[in-house]
């Protein structure tokens, strides 16, 4: 009935007390959980030029997004297998990936990796990958993730593909060349002190050194930190 349609999300209601289809000219996507429920649904625009692009079901009792991992009802047994759970950032990332055979994917809706992700990741497998564009706003959010892994026995990695989205690359350049991405993906801090390097070039070497040593700071493990400062 529409009320409940409501209440989940599935319409809103205007002015005039009609009903409108909330997903109404866009892809849907519907969510699951680890059981294979569906739960929530996404949206995608067409047309690109429409704002939101994505959007989801509101938060409910059986949908809070910090808890969901878009594709792990389907991926769970695989990065339980290969101990190795690969994040993207969207759905069409993880149906990509998914038709070419990598199915160790899944994706955060619309937020960062939570504590409670890396929490059930956790539970199957010791070593999660981020893949990430190159100019991807997402890589930002992933800076906040790292320090959150360091209180699983997780092993957080970073790859950052040369061009396009995981979707794009998978599907012009096949599952192979994504994997080797992925085989060569490297830890934050490793990634973090490359990115300064090279974005910092030409600055002053005092403040590049500090902007090493803020990183080096935070890494738990002091024969680790030593490692760095070497």
């Amino acid at each position: 009935e529409l009320s409940l349609a409501e209440k989940i999300g599935l319409v809103t209601k205007s002015s005039r007390g009609t009903y409108i289809d909330k997903f109404r000219n866009r892809l849907i996507f519907p969510i699951f959980d680890r059981s294979g429920n569906v739960i929530a649904f996404g949206g995608r625009v067409i047309d690109d030029n429409s704002h939101p692009k994505y959007l989801n079901s509101p938060e409910s009792p059986i949908f809070q997004k910090r808890n969901i991992l878009y594709g792990l009802n389907l991926a769970a047994n695989e990065i339980k297998e290969s101990d190795r759970a690969i994040i993207v950032e969207g759905y069409l990332d993880v149906i990509g990936c998914h038709i070419n055979g990598i199915k160790n994917v899944v994706a955060p809706l619309g937020t960062a990796l939570t504590e409670n992700h890396v929490r059930v990741l956790s539970q199957f497998c010791s070593e999660i990958v981020f893949i990430f564009d190159s100019d991807s706003a997402g890589m930002r959010a992933a800076m906040r993730s790292i320090e959150i892994s360091q209180d699983f026995n997780v092993n957080l990695k970073i790859a950052v593909l040369p061009e396009g989205d995981p979707f794009d690359f998978v599907m012009s350049r096949g599952p192979r060349e994504l994997m080797i991405l992925v085989d060569k993906a490297i830890p934050p801090v490793d990634f973090q002190i490359k990115h300064i390097v090279k974005n910092e070039q030409g600055r002053d070497k005092i403040i590049i050194l500090k902007k090493l040593f803020d990183i080096i700071s935070k890494v738990n493990y002091e024969t680790k930190r030593f490692e760095y400062i070497k």
